[in-house]
């Protein structure tokens, strides 16, 4: 498994607070213009998994569990070996995932070797090719397999979108449209989180345009105006949602 990153601890990855680790894989299928992780997405191998379990080997009693990101980890073929090796040694493992590959999803699930999913929703579906910065994948199986893990959440990070005419946050409309179509698929009770995007520096964004240098100051974070109002509409189809 490619791990570009690795985060020794970390309590607000997997709720409740959870004392874990984050592993951070190399590679992903989308191409998020809002994503910070751009030398994750593009970057090779700065650790391996001996190094991970060696640190869990040394911790064993401290840490809680292993956080699963990226880039997008379903891309990796060894994903349920390093899963179920984390088990096997009585970590709880939680995955973030896009949801776009629901053939691993389902191996992940018939192997009974993820405690917590958390799935990004982007936005509508009118959207989404903007926000991932490609052709849009189907989502809607990997959201119905995810429903069936022990644990789960559905989260959204209220990003800048590049239109032609300009850059604007996606409007609290628009959450209502997203949280209409997922509605169709998704148990109203499942929880749903709203998240505040954050613009950070040219070398880090996917897209230069979403950077602190390009971006207008107004727009370098989400308003918690706005991520109050997206989360009330959200909230008329998902009772659940919050707040992150």
């Amino acid at each position: 498994m490619k791990i570009s990153g690795f985060l020794k601890q970390t309590v607000k990855d997997f709720p409740p607070e959870k004392l874990t680790i984050a592993v951070f894989t190399s590679g992903c299928n989308y191409s998020c213009p809002s994503c910070h992780a751009k030398h994750i997405n593009n970057g090779g191998q700065n650790y391996t998994v001996d190094d991970v379990f060696s640190y869990l080997d040394k911790t064993k009693g401290f840490i809680e569990g292993v956080v699963i990101c990226g880039g997008e980890p379903t891309l990796q073929k060894d994903l349920p070996d390093f899963a179920r090796k984390c088990k096997e040694k009585g970590l709880l493992v939680k995955l973030d995932t896009n949801g776009s590959n629901p053939e691993m999803l389902e191996r992940l699930l018939n192997e009974k070797i993820i405690d917590y999913v958390a799935m990004d929703i982007k936005g509508p579906s009118k959207l989404y090719s903007k926000l991932i910065g490609k052709e849009s994948y189907s989502i809607n199986e990997g959201i119905a397999l995810v429903q069936k893990f022990p644990d789960y959440e559905f989260r959204t990070t209220v990003a800048p979108v590049i239109l032609a005419d300009g850059i604007s946050f996606m409007t609290p409309e628009e959450a209502g449209e997203m949280a209409k179509e997922i509605s169709s698929i998704a148990d109203k009770n499942s929880k749903w989180y709203i998240q505040k995007f954050v613009a950070r520096s040219k070398k880090e964004m996917m897209d230069e345009r979403l950077s602190k240098e390009n971006l207008a100051e107004e727009i370098w974070e989400t308003p918690n105006e706005l991520l109050k109002s997206f989360s009330d509409e959200v909230k008329k189809y998902f009772p659940k949602c919050e707040l992150r």
